[in-house]
């Protein structure tokens, strides 16, 4: 009812403050990130759904993928090519899977399909990895 009446105000930190109260599940998180990304809030949007990620990061279900989505989208936005690759490689460590590896074939934006390159600033620390 609180978030129905802050969204009909157009109230954004109150309805993020509504709901804030209840962040048992990492989709909260990006909920959250998503009203304020649509209220043109971005870093906001995106703080938000870091701070899910460190709130889930030891789930035993594993991280929400939608969250991981939201933030590399960020980070790509943002240009932060070394953080895509650092949370792509962390992921597929902690749970290797065809998912994880698909994402490890990248998308560069404006290019509609994928690259196997790797991001422009590929970090000596993820290559040893390997």
């Amino acid at each position: 009812m609180m978030e129905k009446l802050a969204v009909h105000a157009g109230d954004v930190d109150g309805r993020v403050s509504v709901m804030a109260r209840d962040l048992s599940h990492a989709y909260d998180f990006l909920q959250i990130a998503e009203v304020l990304a649509d209220a043109g809030r971005s870093d906001d949007a995106l703080e938000w759904a870091q701070r899910g990620l460190i709130a889930f990061v030891d789930d035993p279900h594993g991280p929400d993928s939608r969250l991981d989505d939201f933030v590399l989208g960020a980070y790509l936005v943002q240009g932060r090519h070394d953080e895509v690759v650092e949370l792509v490689w962390e992921r597929f460590e902690k749970r290797p899977s065809t998912a994880a590896r698909s994402r490890c074939g990248w998308r560069w934006p404006g290019h509609g399909r994928s690259s196997n390159r790797s991001p422009p600033s590929w970090s000596t620390s993820a290559r040893s990895r390997t």
